[in-house]
């Protein structure tokens, strides 16, 4: 929908389903809790497909030639999430098993713009927030690979482009990710330097997480002491475009 030659906008609804796959069907998985004790689970083929239905809509305005946003918001429902269920203890195992055994509603929202502040500079900027919220049907805190908690609630970026001559870009990348269940925030920055050289060719200086030495980002659910962690780090590129 166009109300006007700046405007528009949208609305879809669609439903999704996932397959299980070969690890909930087959597996045997055993990771340690602490204090002597391991989880144990195990696959089932008694698992179904997951059933999702998403209804989202958004808008695109562009109020002058110079700057554009948009805006989208989304709601879906999950149904028949595959889960891991307590089946009882065998010491020193806590067992489980896949099963079908949980529904979730997300929602959340995103606006993003472009702005050019004139010929050689340029800001893009974005911001998303996510919600989740599971029904668990009672499953206790043994379920290690419970899928919630994984996606940050809140993230926001901030981009400047610059050309610096004809041939020379500077660009600068500030980001903001909100925590995890046992990950914490972190704001960092990218720089990137490039030079447009003849016949295609770019070379570039990049800094990445120039911010702080490193930070964690991730945290794997099944794995209780396997961390995902970035350095801080510059590097430099050279590249040929046909």
């Amino acid at each position: 929908m166009t109300p006007d030659e700046r405007t528009s906008l949208w609305a879809s609804v669609s439903r999704s389903v996932r397959t299980p796959s070969v690890t909930n069907r087959d597996i045997r998985f055993i990771a340690p809790l602490g204090g002597g004790q391991f989880l144990r689970v195990n696959g089932s083929r008694a698992t179904t497909e997951e059933q999702a239905i998403t209804y989202e809509l958004g808008m695109r305005r562009q109020p002058t030639e110079r700057f554009y946003w948009d805006f989208a918001a989304y709601f879906t429902r999950y149904e028949d999430l595959i889960k891991t269920v307590p089946t009882g203890v065998t010491p020193p195992f806590v067992n489980g098993v896949f099963a079908n055994y949980a529904a979730a509603d997300t929602y959340g929202a995103e606006i993003w713009g472009t702005y050019e502040a004139s010929d050689r500079q340029r800001f893009r900027a974005s911001y998303s927030f996510y919600r989740e919220v599971f029904d668990e049907r009672g499953v206790n805190a043994f379920d290690l690979l419970n899928v919630s908690g994984t996606y940050p609630g809140s993230m926001a970026n901030l981009v400047s482009s610059t050309d610096l001559t004809e041939c020379v870009t500077l660009d600068t990348t500030i980001r903001y990710v909100d925590s995890l269940a046992r990950v914490g925030s972190y704001v960092e920055m990218d720089v990137r330097l490039g030079w447009r050289l003849r016949n295609g060719m770019e070379a570039a200086l990049v800094g990445q997480n120039l911010l702080q030495p490193s930070h964690t980002e991730f945290v794997e659910p099944s794995r209780v002491n396997s961390t995902t962690d970035v350095q801080r780090g510059v590097f430099g590129v050279l590249s040929c475009g046909y």
